[in-house]
């Protein structure tokens, strides 16, 4: 198909938030050069509030991409997917955003920051449409992978 991958890590860890950051600035440096599919595998652990909304490590992984990809110059869609099927709720396995969702957000109103801050990042998602992932239990469990497909 004519992609040129590049895997990561296996192990990727560390908070949500910052990790998601963290691979975004790695895209925008640009790290990968000459690479179009950024794959990575592992678990992060997400620093919650007090007070929290509903969502997952991935679907917060993907929402706070929204914010950190904004800048890549070109096309890009990003999914985050937990393969037992579960990212904290049940049937939801995770989320994928691309270059446009961030302005789906803002066309519509939605304060995403206000979301990320109190990790409401399933119904950030839920309102701006077609980006969660469900799947229900897939009956395995590996751990998280995180696809970046970029052009």
């Amino acid at each position: 198909m004519g992609f040129a991958p590049y895997i990561v890590t296996a192990e990727q860890k560390g908070d949500t938030t910052t990790t998601a950051w963290f691979r975004a600035m790695e895209i925008l440096e640009p790290r990968y050069t000459g690479y179009n599919v950024i794959l990575i595998g592992g678990e992060t652990t997400p620093k919650l509030p007090n007070a929290v909304g509903k969502g997952g490590r991935n679907q917060h992984y993907a929402a706070v991409s929204m914010l950190a990809m904004k800048e890549y110059a070109g096309e890009w869609v990003l999914i985050s997917v937990g393969t037992d099927g579960s990212d904290f709720l049940p049937d939801v396995a995770g989320a994928i955003v691309d270059n446009n969702s961030l302005g789906k957000a803002r066309a519509r109103g939605i304060k995403v920051k206000s979301y990320l801050d109190s990790y409401d990042s399933n119904t950030l998602l839920k309102r701006i449409g077609k980006s969660l992932i469900v799947t229900g239990n897939t009956g395995t469990n590996v751990g998280d992978i995180i696809i970046y497909v970029l052009k």
